[in-house]
């Protein structure tokens, strides 16, 4: 007996609880807010009761929900939106169109520049120098002019370096040119 009045209370309990919370089916469609271009693949997701729906390909979607239900729609480039169902969009709304508004992405410039080794930036810079390309004081040197004068030059502004006297002195090609001159 008293098994019973427990089923029955609880029976009760799930037809009034039915009864006021009312299963409301929304239809409609999900646009680009810009283009009104349908979406297909948006994601419907109904927070309350975790249930996911998909659009189909021409942006229609059908969702079961109930007042005060959740509703988050996203879609990829789109910004999110949250919806939550009140009683008095399910009395009065059955056929939705949903607008998404697209995101924004800012722009950026990619520069691509080959970089130079520095070997190769200190080798330009020699080549265009005026100062460490003029040659022409050594060739025009006096002929026969012993090298041991050749660090004088160096002193008085002349462009050889102590190592090209250093192998004009000591290196054998070097003391071959030194014959040939005299």
């Amino acid at each position: 007996m008293k098994a019973t009045k427990i089923i029955a209370l609880l029976m009760v309990t799930f037809i009034y609880r039915n009864a006021f919370s009312q299963s409301i089916f929304i239809k409609g469609f999900i646009r680009d807010a810009r283009t009104g271009m349908a979406l297909s693949n948006v994601s419907i997701l109904n927070q309350t009761q975790y249930k996911k729906y998909i659009t189909n390909l021409y942006g229609a979607f059908t969702i079961n929900t109930q007042t005060g239900d959740s509703v988050l729609v996203t879609a990829i480039g789109y910004r999110p939106l949250s919806i939550i169902i009140s009683a008095a969009q399910a009395n009065d709304i059955q056929q939705w169109e949903i607008f998404q508004t697209p995101i924004k992405l800012k722009t950026f410039l990619y520069h691509y520049q080959n970089t130079d080794s520095i070997a190769e930036l200190y080798a330009r810079q020699i080549k265009s120098n005026s100062l460490l390309n003029d040659y022409q004081h050594i060739f025009n040197r006096p002929k026969g002019a012993p090298l041991k004068y050749m660090p004088l030059l160096i002193i008085f502004g002349g462009c050889t370096g102590c190592i090209t006297s250093l192998w004009e002195k000591f290196a054998k090609r070097g003391k071959e040119l030194n014959k040939f001159e005299r």
